[in-house]
């Protein structure tokens, strides 16, 4: 039967996402591994990162233990174009950022991550585009006054 979804015994998305959880944690606890600890009155540089990164495996933890618990319907095939075109779309934003400014970058981002949609809304992108870059531009260089430059030099 085309379409009908396939019953497992286990939750994919959270256990995937448990585990994703767990090894972003993991990651943390490695980065933090050479500062110090010291203990919970004096504390060292080390102490916060590696309590809320021992928090955040706890919870990829109970994520995936839940999803390996529950039953749950097939997560099926990835969507590897959208994710492709939005991780282009990122990278595209981190590259052109210095050289063309905020205010263009943030808008060849939300141009290229639009493509992921798979509709075209020429109206809305244009809109959307220029809506983040004007909130972009407002909320880190006008209230927060980090450097960035708005437009090309």
């Amino acid at each position: 039967m085309p379409g009908a979804a396939v019953r497992v015994f286990w939750k994919q998305q959270d256990v995937w996402a448990g585990l994703l959880i767990m090894a972003l944690g993991g990651l943390a606890l490695w980065l933090a591994g050479n500062l110090a600890m010291g203990q919970a009155v004096r504390m060292g540089p080390g102490y916060v990162p590696r309590i809320l990164a021992g928090v955040v495996v706890a919870l990829g933890a109970v994520v995936c233990g839940r999803g390996l618990v529950a039953g749950g319907v097939s997560a099926g095939s990835w969507a590897l174009r959208p994710l492709a075109v939005i991780l282009a779309s990122i990278v595209a934003f981190g590259f052109l950022i210095e050289r063309l400014g905020l205010v263009l970058a943030s808008i060849a981002l939300v141009t290229v991550a639009r493509v992921a949609a798979g509709r075209e809304r020429p109206v809305e992108t244009v809109a959307l585009a220029m809506a983040l870059a004007a909130f972009a531009a407002a909320t880190f260089v006008g209230l927060l006054g980090l450097p960035f430059k708005l437009w090309p030099a």
